[in-house]
């Protein structure tokens, strides 16, 4: 054979490492769940307030794009469990908090989540997933007991979704 023509359809070594992870070790039914949510346990630690291992989740989302499964396994997970997370916290803090109290912990919850996407670089797609989350069970499912407030939330989610930073509308009324 031609050896330029070899040359040419050659893969790195690094693509061929990957695929060989991902069908082997990833695809494999008993550890894929584990390797899943073992990354999804990295943001649950992050939210509980003990230190993430930055560069450990930043490398295991990298892994994720590399072997072309972050859309397909680890997004779908980390939503799932991004919205049992966030329906939790809803439900207790609207319970035990006063309006405005709620409102500014519930401010602070969406923009740590936020950060945390932006820091990590995960996907738009999951930025825009988690808002919707965070928009369906911190405003609209709390709307009764939110009355004027739902309009400020509803203010901070765009600014939010355009990037900016947030100013002080999530600032308590006493």
């Amino acid at each position: 054979m031609n050896q330029s023509y070899l040359l040419k359809q050659s893969r790195s070594l690094q693509d061929i490492a990957v695929g060989l992870f991902r069908n082997i070790i990833f695809e494999d039914p008993q550890l894929k769940p584990r390797i899943v949510d073992g990354a999804c346990d990295l943001i649950a630690s992050d939210r509980a307030g003990e230190d993430l291992d930055h560069r450990t989740f930043s490398e295991t989302i990298k892994m994720f794009h590399e072997m072309q499964t972050y859309t397909n396994s680890f997004e779908p997970r980390m939503l799932e469990l991004s919205q049992t997370y966030i329906a939790e916290w809803a439900k207790k803090e609207s319970l035990e908090k006063s309006l405005a109290d709620y409102v500014a912990s519930a401010c602070k919850l969406m923009s740590g989540e936020m950060a945390r996407v932006d820091m990590f670089g995960l996907d738009s797609t999951t930025r825009r997933d988690l808002l919707t989350l965070l928009e369906d069970h911190l405003i609209q499912k709390k709307e009764t007991r939110l009355g004027k407030f739902s309009s400020l939330f509803n203010k901070y989610l765009s600014m939010l979704t355009s990037h900016s930073q947030p100013r002080r509308c999530c600032r308590p009324l006493r």
